[in-house]
């Protein structure tokens, strides 16, 4: 290359500046290990983001989920409370009295909510879960298999009545008396079909719509047993 260099300097000495003999054509260092990624490397890589989005998406979309089941009762609480307002207001400002039964009540509320289907007995006509096909927060299934009046919503909410008296007289502790209690699953039967998830509660007082954990004692809405999570209705409330 050297000997190159001087011939050619030599043969062009009128034309061109005499270059020196000593000058390096090498190429910088670093040009010369220059690469890229290998194929492992990005396989580990892409092995690595797997495992940590298998690790965090089913969690990211559980509190989604959830988060937006809580929503859902907040609002259907609203719209059933605005319904129990205007069932007091037709009669004369007491929900005592009103009504016969767990059916006539299940109708005075029909009579002001949107529905697609009526049911008298609400587990074996299509309106509610069968026994063991719902739980309490803990998973603990819930085995109830008496029949009450249901229905289902036009928004798909399947909503009960239980345990209606007239007399408005059934006493909870020391704390109230109430008429009866509304039960509703916000997302129909999909699941997971249990309280304080996507089942929520509320008692129906004299003159207003209770949510079962308003005045019970609990430290914390949960709890144990087939109705654990029963008392979350007032606490998803209030968050």
């Amino acid at each position: 290359m050297e000997k190159f260099v001087q011939l050619y300097a030599k043969s062009n000495s009128g034309n061109l500046p005499k270059l020196s003999s000593t000058v390096n054509l090498t190429p910088p260092r670093e040009l010369k290990h220059c690469r890229g990624f290998t194929l492992a490397e990005i396989l580990i890589t892409l092995t690595v983001i797997g495992v940590i989005a298998a690790l965090t998406i089913p969690t990211l979309l559980q509190n989604t989920n959830q988060a937006e089941l809580k929503a859902t009762w907040k609002k259907e609480f609203a719209d059933l409370n605005q319904a129990t307002i205007s069932i007091v207001n037709d009669a004369g400002g007491t929900f005592k009295g009103s009504f016969s039964n767990g059916v006539d009540a299940r109708d005075k509320y029909l009579s002001k909510l949107s529905y697609i289907k009526s049911c008298s007995g609400s587990r074996w006509e299509g309106c509610w879960h069968i026994p063991n096909e719902s739980s309490g927060y803990d998973g603990t299934p819930n085995p109830v298999n008496f029949n009450i009046p249901g229905a289902i919503l036009s928004n798909g909410t399947l909503i009960t009545f239980l345990g209606f008296n007239p007399d408005c007289t059934t006493n909870w502790g020391d704390d109230f008396n109430f008429c009866g209690e509304l039960v509703v699953d916000v997302n129909g039967f999909k699941k997971p079909n249990a309280y304080g998830k996507d089942i929520f509660a509320a008692f129906i007082t004299e003159n207003l719509l209770l949510p079962r954990g308003a005045h019970e004692s609990f430290t914390d809405c949960i709890g144990v047993g087939s109705e654990s999570g029963i008392s979350c209705s007032a606490t998803y409330l209030y968050e």
